[in-house]
């Protein structure tokens, strides 16, 4: 399947991302030539920065799309390894996926990420017994913003490509190069009620495996607005989750969907001290397309573990 508007021979999407990280590399120095400057301004405002202990935690217990472009302000050094096996292709497919990520505060305002998905055959399966279907990676310059209080602002992009031949409905065949700009602002502080919001593009890249979109899935280059709330109890964490996507803008293909996404997440460890933790998850979702309208509900479990570099020397000593 062609897509209507791609970007042009001599610009891909590898050469969009090169741009962009040239372009991240750039916005992060500035902003480490800036932190003498915006300090005293820190120290003011730090009254009500005190969300920002938990913050990394309500970040992560979101969607992983959603964790790999908010600004969550981690330690620098600290790094988070998670795993989310698709526990539904258990009952939908003779293959399971299993993606193995890890994201990164590689420095104060720089932070990276990289998610391979690998699969497993489970029963009686004629395919190879496993592979590796996926490959995505990205990068996020974030700040603190000065005014308005409890606001953090990031910019960056994320690449994903198909790698080899993966089983059918596991690769809808195209490369995609996402650059976007996200922001997280403490809406109800009293009620530890977060706002998070991003705006973005998807752009494709026909390869040779075989063009597999998904009802509703947009056929070309779009743009897409993203807004939700989240919020943390002692034992579980609720977030909902609105995206309008449109080709309209991007490509001369005129078509667009939305999506409400509400979820739960419930995290549990197996010690007090582990740094290794469990998320089950419920989550629904409506979209609304081309094709119609489609009401979907699911779980899963996630396993996350996060090291933050100064407390790892800590206990070393």
């Amino acid at each position: 399947m062609r897509i209507p508007t791609s970007p042009s021979r001599h610009v891909t999407p590898v050469h969009l991302g090169l741009r962009s990280f040239l372009l991240l590399a750039a916005i992060c120095a500035h902003a480490r030539a800036q932190t003498d400057i915006i300090s005293a301004d820190r120290e003011a405002i730090a009254a009500d920065q005190s969300y920002l202990g938990t913050l990394a935690d309500m970040i992560d217990r979101l969607p992983t799309a959603l964790a790999n472009r908010l600004p969550a302000f981690n330690s620098e050094g600290s790094v988070h390894a998670y795993s989310s096996p698709h526990l539904g292709d258990l009952f939908h497919s003779g293959y399971v996926r299993v993606p193995v990520g890890l994201r990164a505060k590689l420095t104060e305002h720089l932070a990276g990420n990289v998610e391979l998905q690998s699969y497993f055959a489970h029963g009686m399966e004629s395919g190879p017994a496993h592979g590796v279907s996926q490959l995505a990676f990205g990068a996020k310059c974030e700040r603190l913003l000065p005014w308005p209080g409890d606001t953090g602002l990031a910019v960056g992009f994320n690449y994903a490509t198909p790698l080899g031949h993966p089983p059918a409905g596991f690769s809808d065949g195209y490369r995609r190069f996402q650059p976007y700009v996200a922001t997280t602002h403490m809406l109800v502080p009293k009620w530890g009620l977060l706002g998070y919001a991003s705006f973005g593009g998807n752009f494709l890249q026909r390869t040779d495996l075989p063009s597999a979109f998904g009802r509703n899935q947009l056929h070309a280059n779009s743009l897409a607005l993203t807004m939700g709330v989240t919020r943390e109890w002692k034992t579980l964490q609720l977030s909902l989750t609105t995206r309008f996507a449109s080709t309209e803008f991007a490509s001369d293909e005129g078509r667009q969907n939305f999506s409400v996404r509400p979820e739960v997440a419930i995290p549990f460890k197996l010690s007090r001290h582990s740094r290794t933790h469990f998320l089950l998850t419920l989550d629904g979702r409506v979209l609304c397309g081309p094709e119609g309208t489609m009401v979907n509900k699911g779980g899963g479990v996630r396993i996350m573990m996060r090291v933050d570099h100064a407390v790892a020397a800590e206990d070393y000593r």
